[in-house]
Parts: structure tokens; sequence; C-alpha cells
């Protein structure tokens, strides 16, 4: 993703074609200053996310309703999945279960 954006942001440049005129420390140091600051739509459905969950908390019933995360409001982000671990207790949540110990494996 980040070459693509280097791309738009070098004029609209393919990837391929940049990286033959690019120096690797070039390269590194616009990877640098991305990581740092960066540009693109990314960067802009963050900027909208921290206002819309800021405006969604103001909003919010907080002894019922979890806060509201920038990223709650960010169409195309991914968070990471939760471990099994917590996938298995929430499963048994659902259905009113309970974890017996005893039959949990060791690693």
């Amino acid at each position: 993703m980040f070459l693509y954006q280097l791309g738009l942001a070098r004029g609209g440049q393919a990837p391929s074609q940049f990286l033959r005129e690019l120096r690797p420390s070039e390269l590194g140091y616009y990877w640098a200053l991305w990581q740092i600051d960066p540009w693109g739509e990314q960067r802009a459905d963050l900027r909208s996310g921290i206002v819309a969950s800021t405006i969604a908390n103001v909003h919010r019933d907080s002894r019922k309703v979890e806060p509201f995360r920038p990223a709650q409001f960010m169409p195309y982000h991914r968070e990471a999945p939760p471990p099994p671990a917590v996938v298995s207790q929430r499963l048994l949540q659902a259905f009113g279960l309970e974890l017996d110990p005893k039959r949990i494996r060791k690693k």
C-alpha cells in the first residue's frame, strides 16, 4: 500500500517506474517520513474517526454503552482478531456456559 501511495504523491507514477529511479536510501527516507506522518486516505479516515467517536461518546449513555473508538468509524480499518482464548470465552458466555478450568490444556 505504501508504494502505491508514494506513487500517487509523486504524480501518479507506478511503483515499477519510480523504484527504478529512486536510490534505496531515498526510499528509506520516504518510508521513515510516512511512518511519522502518513499521507493519504487512511490518515483522513483516522481524523474523521476521531471526530465521529468524540461526538458519539458525548451523546452515549455511559452506564449502558462502552466508549466508542475511532476505528469503529473507519470503514476500511481492520483490527487484529482477538486471541482464540478470548473467542472461546465469548462463545461460552453467549451460550450461558462457564469455562471448566480442569479442561484447559497446558502448553
